[in-house]
């Protein structure tokens, strides 16, 4: 009898176990799951308007994907109270979410608990594959135009270099000579170096592509002697675009050999 009762007591003993071991690995399948409650203060909108969560009266911010937007706001409005199971998050810009996986509406017990899979295709996805092979062709056969005519009139000529043969052919006012302290350089609206300003108020002009050429032997705080000619910018700015700029301390030299010639007669005026 005694053997009986210690039999049964070590099958207990073990079902009890195995129910603690079932019942650890269903909680580790839930993952970090855990349950909110409060009232809807207001929702949340994603980039394209639609309803993508809530914000509850402790401050927690719930998300669902934007495309449930109808499941959730369908049983729930501003005010009511809720309770949702979900999981906390935090975004790559250290935004804390509570991402839910089941709300329900505390009053009228309505819920919804959304699938894990991912939103349906659009209806029209055969329509869409017919747009988009027949974007494709088109593409295909504009570049295959463009190909035979390339051929046959040859590649057009670099716009760089349009540019720097339209320049040569332009001519311009008589060259001046200005010497100065570098105050600071001046940026071009990608960021490139391209020109710089000096203790008299000159503001000195090169282009862009020619950044390295010019600061490999200058910097600010350095006496320079410039030669150029003056030019009004678009907005009204005069600046002396360079033919050549000389560091006075070092007496390195740096020639602009993009720039157009000067006006038949013109003099540098030292």
């Amino acid at each position: 009898m005694t053997f009986m009762v210690a039999k049964k007591g070590a099958v207990a003993a073990i079902l009890a176990l195995l129910m603690l071991n079932f019942s650890g690995e269903a909680d580790a399948q839930r993952g970090d799951l855990e349950t909110v409650k409060g009232t809807v203060k207001g929702f949340t909108e994603a980039p394209k308007g639609e309803i993508d969560g809530m914000a509850l009266s402790d401050g927690t911010v719930v998300h669902w994907p934007p495309h449930l937007e109808k499941k959730f706001t369908a049983i729930v409005k501003k005010g009511d109270r809720v309770e949702v199971v979900g999981r906390r998050v935090t975004l790559k810009q250290g935004e804390k979410l509570f991402e839910a996986r089941t709300v329900t509406n505390l009053t009228t017990r309505a819920s919804y608990t959304r699938d894990e899979d991912k939103p349906l295709p659009p209806k029209d996805k055969k329509d869409k594959d017919k747009k988009d092979k027949k974007d494709k062709d088109k593409k295909d056969k504009d570049k295959e135009d463009k190909d035979k005519k390339d051929k046959k009139d040859g590649p057009p000529p670099p716009k760089d270099k349009d540019k720097k043969d339209k320049d040569r052919k332009r001519v311009v006012g008589p060259d001046r000579t200005v010497t100065g302290t570098i105050e600071r350089f001046t940026a071009a609206p990608k960021g490139e170096i391209d020109g710089m300003a000096l203790s008299d108020g000159t503001v000195v002009h090169w282009p862009p592509h020619l950044e390295r050429l010019f600061t490999t032997i200058i910097k600010p705080g350095d006496r320079v002697r410039v030669v150029g000619f003056d030019e009004i910018k678009p907005k009204g700015e005069q600046v002396l675009v360079v033919r050549s700029v000389t560091n006075l301390a070092t007496k390195m030299t740096r020639v602009n050999e993009d720039a157009p010639p000067a006006s038949a007669g013109s003099e540098l005026k030292q």
